[in-house]
Parts: structure tokens; C-alpha cells; sequence
């Protein structure tokens, strides 16, 4: 079962604890049961209760209450390090894998720390309960042979069959679960649709209507099918195993009067252990959904884990000697999804150290796909690059070489991995952006976020600059500034970089100020053509 395999590894000593706790507390649950029936028995034949009886009982169930006492607290805390422990290793996993792999799975990643990981800590307390819940049932079965071996075995045919029922209906219960469990990665997809199309359903309300009453819909209906299909059938099972038990119990004490001739004290010690039985085996059919859910979370869980591992590409921080030429030779890459799939290069190009590099093309033309080889985003088939004239393995470009603002770029909260801030540095950027008015930096984030796309565009060059990586690499950054920022990013603010020592590779459009740049290259259809 992939369940106890991804928690049991973990935390070998702790479960094991759990479980020698869980099976302490279900003695504890028999014994306290022979105790009360022993003493009935004694009451009907006349003698009285005593007060060894009184105190050894409440002794008991003292014991059975502190041992469960404890048990719950290990085994929520138990449940809750499940989820914190595997929600890190799938999260580091991530950010060791391919850039590509990251996006391709990130659907499948958020809906798996937030309801996979979930499913496998229900299923973790699950497991514990059901423990307890055996143990008792065990105890009850073997003071059922010692009070009568007839009545056991009568007993025993009835559990199995239920059992037996219970699991044949189990087998399509499950499937039905797995069912629902995949469809809600479509309908997680349908969601972030309309959470990150909004601005466009504004405009558009019948673009979100038919995507909502849609797929969306159609999706979330297959999910409430088959997950309905799915408990009813658990419950059903249950049902079922439950009417025969009654059954059973109706025929005992019918058949143990008459044909089985079992004396009166010993078919009542029965019947009341058989119904001491009842509760403990309603809880282990009613835990079966859980462990179910917890199982196909389990597996699915583990295959993402594998999934990323395969494509693990970790990134060590490299010491490199101070930049001072960066070059480019012959670089190809291709998008190998058909036989008409883009290709680039092959790209000769150039940076040195404090130049500013202009790249311009239209859509299409591969100026993303340069950036991210560039980057090390995506792995050139063919090429060498020279770092001050020393080659470098296509795929272990120095990660402390580049820092980019992408146009779809994200902000972040904080200033993470930057480490001390120079906060006079800070706030000179600040001022040099014109943003000492809106937000201060306190310790390592930002005071606020709540800014136009400019401004927070702003923000995350400040972010890059603090980060004091020596090539700067800008996507459409301009783009959405306004026309005086605009003019004073190219005639000001570059220039000033530019002295700080900063060598900056920007993509622009912004024709009115490519007399500004040291070299510049047009991008068409894959190539790269030098025009200055």
C-alpha cells in the first residue's frame, strides 16, 4: 500500500510508537470489557459487586483515557508533520527540476499540497484509529472462543462474509474515488481560468459564462458523479455488513436457546460481547473511504515526487572571476514538437563587461527562446559559450551571472536570497526610480505592494539591482512606463548603471532610443543580425 510507504518512511520511530500506543489502548478496551462482563455474570448468579471491582474498572478506563489522551496529541501532531514534511520535499523537489518541467506540472503541484497531502494526514490518523479499532476486535474474538467456541465460529462466518462483501464492492468504490480524485486536476485547470482570465470575463462576461456553464461545470459534475458513486457504495458495503451482523445476532439468540443449547449466562456474556463488536467494526468500514483517498493521494503524491526527481536539474552557486566578456558561438535550438517546429541560430553574439546590448523583432521571432538559453532556461542543442574566453558547458551557465525582469515578471514580498540590504543603495534606487514617495524597504521586504504594473515593474529592477548580479536582462521593461519615465530610464537611469559597472541585454521596441545602446541586434525568424 504507496500510503504506509510514504508515511512510514518518515517517521519510523514515531509510527511504530503510535501504533504499540494503539495497541495498548484496544487491550485496554478488551480488558475493561471482560472486567464489566464478569462482574454481570456474577451479579446473576447472585453474588455482589465489590470494591476491588469498582477501583480496578475506574483504574482502567483512567489509563485507557490518558493513553488515548496522548495517542490523539502524537497523532494529530503525527499527521500534521506528514503534511508539513511532504508539502517541503514536493516544493524542493520543484525548484530543483527543469524550468519547463516546473510549468508543465504546476497544476498538478498546487492542487497536490493542497488537497493531496491533506488527504494522506486523514489517512494517517485513519491508519491509527484503525489499529485500536482491530486490536479490540481481535480481543472481543478471542474472549468470544474462550466463552464459546460455537458462537465464534458463527460469528467469525458472518464478519468474513461481510467482510468479503465489503471488499468486493470496494475494488469499484475505489476506482470511482481514483475517477473524481483526476477529474479534479481538469477542474483546478477550468478555476485558474477564470481566476487569471477575470480582467478578460469583465470585458467579456460571455466568455466566462461559457467557460463556467461549460467545461467548468461538466468537469465538477464528473467529480461529484463519481465521488458520490464512490462514498455511496462505501456506505452501501457498510449497510449491508451491517444488517447481516444484526442478523446474525437475532439468530444467535434464537439458535443458542433452542438447537445450539448454550446456557443462558454464557449466550448473554455473548451476545453482549457481540455487540461490544459492533462499534469497532462500524469504525473500520466507515475509515475504509478515508484510506482509500489517502491511497490514491499516496500514489499520486509519490508520482509527482518521481517526476520531479527524473527531471531534477539542481543549481549550485559558482564563484566566478569578475565579468568581462561573454560570448556566443553558433548556438541552435529547436522546438522539437513537429517537423515545422521553431528553430533558432545559429546565434553568434557578444557581451562585455558595462555594455548595454539592445535586442529587437517582431512576435515570433525567438527573442523569448534567446533569452531564456541565454538564461539557461531552456538547453541550446549546438553552440559554445565563452566566459572571459574560457568555455562553459551549454546547461551549467552560472546562475549568479544573470538577473532578469521578465515582462510577465513576478514581484516578490521580500527581498529573498539577497541576504544584508544596503539600505542607503536602497533608497537611492528608490529615488532614482521615483518610487521614495510610494514604499520604503524595512529590513528585507517592502513596505507595500499596492502599486500600478509600472511601479511594481520598477520595483523588481530595484529588487535585481540589490541582488549586484553583473549582467541585467530585461524584457520589454519599458513597456509599461509611462512616456516621461520612459525617456528617463534610456537617458538617465541607464547611463548611470552603466557606470556602476552593470552590463544590460534588453529586449525593446522603443526605436526612438536604440541610439543609446552599444550594439544592436534584430531578431527575424530565428535570426540574429547585428546592426550596430
Amino acid at each position: 500500500m504507496q500510503l504506509l510507504a510514504l508515511v512510514f518512511k518518515r517517521r519510523v520511530r514515531i509510527f511504530i510508537m503510535l501504533v504499540l500506543l494503539g495497541l495498548s489502548a484496544g487491550g485496554i478496551h478488551v480488558w475493561l470489557l471482560v472486567m464489566i462482563n464478569k462482574t454481570l455474570n456474577g451479579l446473576m448468579e447472585g453474588e455482589k459487586a465489590n470494591l476491588a471491582f469498582l477501583l480496578s474498572a475506574l483504574g482502567l478506563l483512567l489509563i485507557y483515557l490518558v493513553l488515548n489522551r496522548v495517542l490523539s496529541g502524537i497523532t494529530i501532531r503525527f499527521s500534521q508533520q506528514i503534511v508539513h514534511d511532504i508539502r517541503m520535499q514536493l516544493i524542493r523537489s520543484g525548484l530543483r527540476s527543469g524550468y519547463h518541467d516546473m510549468k508543465e506540472k504546476q497544476e498538478l503541484l498546487y492542487v497536490a499540497v493542497t488537497k493531496d497531502v491533506l488527504a494522506v494526514s486523514h489517512a494517517a490518523l485513519s491508519s491509527i484509529v484503525l489499529v485500536t479499532a482491530i486490536v479490540t476486535v481481535i480481543g472481543c474474538l478471542i474472549y468470544l472462543a474462550y466463552l464459546s467456541f460455537i458462537v465464534l465460529i458463527f460469528i467469525a462466518l458472518v464478519a468474513f462474509s461481510g467482510v468479503g462483501i465489503f471488499m468486493l464492492g470496494s475494488r469499484t468504490n475505489l476506482k470511482y474515488l481514483q475517477n473524481a480524485r483526476e477529474s479534479e486536476d481538469v477542474l483546478f485547470h477550468h478555476i485558474r481560468q477564470v481566476i487569471d482570465g477575470f480582467r478578460e470575463i469583465k470585458i467579456n462576461p460571455a466568455k466566462g459564462d461559457a467557460l463556467v456553464e461549460g467545461p467548468l461545470q461538466e468537469e465538477s459534475l464528473r467529480n461529484y458523479e463519481n465521488a458520490s458513486k464512490g462514498f455511496t457504495g462505501y456506505y452501501n458495503n457498510n449497510l449491508i455488513s451491517q444488517f447481516l451482523f444484526y442478523v446474525a445476532l437475532i439468530s444467535l439468540l434464537f439458535l443458542g436457546g433452542t438447537w445450539l443449547n448454550i446456557p443462558a449466562p454464557v449466550l448473554m456474556s455473548c451476545i453482549i460481547v457481540t455487540l461490544y463488536l459492533v462499534g469497532p467494526l462500524e469504525s473500520i468500514a466507515g475509515l475504509m473511504p478515508d484510506l482509500g483517498a489517502g491511497n490514491i493521494a499516496a500514489v499520486r503524491l509519490d508520482d509527482l515526487l518521481r517526476s520531479f526527481e527524473e527531471n531534477e536539474k539542481p543549481v549550485t552557486e559558482q564563484v566566478l572571476p569578475p565579468l568581462q566578456h561573454l560570448e556566443y558561438q553558433s548556438v541552435r535550438f529547436e522546438y522539437r514538437v513537429s517537423e515545422t517546429g521553431f528553430s533558432l541560430g545559429p546565434i553568434d553574439f557578444e557581451l562585455k563587461k558595462g555594455e548595454v546590448v539592445f535586442i529587437y523583432g517582431g512576435n515570433g521571432s525567438g527573442k523569448t527562446t534567446l533569452l531564456h538559453i541565454v538564461l539557461g532556461l531552456l538547453q541550446a542543442q549546438e553552440g559554445k559559450l565563452f566566459l572571459n574566453g574560457e568555455e562553459i558547458v551549454s546547461g551549467e551557465i552560472p546562475n549568479t551571472l544573470f538577473a532578469p525582469v521578465f515582462s510577465d515578471f513576478h514581484l516578490f514580498d521580500r527581498l529573498y536570497g539577497i541576504g544584508v540590504i544596503d539600505k542607503e543603495r536602497a533608497n537611492r534606487y528608490l529615488k532614482l526610480f521615483e518610487l521614495e514617495d510610494k514604499i520604503s524597504i524595512e529590513t528585507d521586504r517592502f513596505s507595500s505592494l499596492k502599486l500600478s504594473t509600472g511601479q511594481r515593474k520598477r520595483l523588481a529592477f530595484i529588487a535585481i539591482l540589490l541582488e549586484n548580479r553583473p549582467v541585467l536582462l530585461l524584457d520589454e521593461w519599458a513597456a509599461d512606463q509611462d512616456p516621461a519615465f520612459r525617456a528617463k530610464f534610456y537617458l538617465k537611469i541607464i547611463p548611470i548603471l552603466k557606470e556602476e559597472g552593470f552590463t544590460i541585454l534588453a529586449i525593446t521596441h522603443d526605436d526612438k532610443y536604440y541610439e543609446r545602446a552599444d550594439s544592436l541586434y534584430r531578431m527575424e525568424s530565428g535570426a540574429l543580425i547585428k546592426e550596430k
